[in-house]
């Protein structure tokens, strides 16, 4: 998966968690960010 990848999914999880409560953002993304970007070196 690459960054970009990554980053749609974040975006498209997070407009279906705003549609459907209200969620703003999802509270852990920079912590996956980071491990994300750890594990694809």
């Amino acid at each position: 998966m690459t960054p970009e990848e990554f980053l749609a999914a974040v975006a498209a999880i997070n407009r279906y968690l705003r549609e459907k409560e209200g969620v703003v953002e999802l509270r852990e993304y920079p912590r996956n960010w980071k491990m994300a970007a750890r594990l694809r070196e």
